[in-house]
């Protein structure tokens, strides 16, 4: 099955483990989105499951948190997806959106970089 989001996910993934491997984050996705029966919905958010996640979580060395949310060119967020960039945000997390593998790269070596900035001298 292929969706407009759902082939730069896979993408995203890949090059995020790679990412992992060398040591440079760990990763997960949310799977909020996907359709569920209403015993297994209702389940799920009564154990914490809330609307407009984002896509992917980075947690990188120093104690510091990243979300990426992957959108297909016509893609919008949701007024859920944009209530929580504003709260991450407000928090001073990063909230990124990327429409393809290129952006996520970039996105991912930027906050690696600025971690290496910030890291004291050994």
């Amino acid at each position: 099955m292929s969706t407009p989001e759902l082939d730069p996910q896979r993408a995203a993934v890949k090059y995020l483990s790679l990412m992992e491997n060398l040591g440079e984050l760990t990763y997960w996705h949310t799977p909020n989105s996907e359709r569920r029966d209403k015993i297994t919905g209702a389940k799920l958010k009564g154990m914490g499951t809330r609307p407009g996640m984002p896509d992917m979580t980075l947690l990188f060395p120093g104690a510091r948190t990243a979300f990426i949310e992957l959108k297909s060119g016509a893609g919008r967020l949701s007024e859920a997806q944009k209530r929580f960039r504003n709260q991450a945000e407000a928090f001073g997390f990063p909230y990124l959106e990327a429409a393809d593998l290129n952006q996520v790269e970039d996105i991912t070596r930027k906050l690696i970089a600025a971690g290496e900035k910030k890291a004291p001298a050994q």
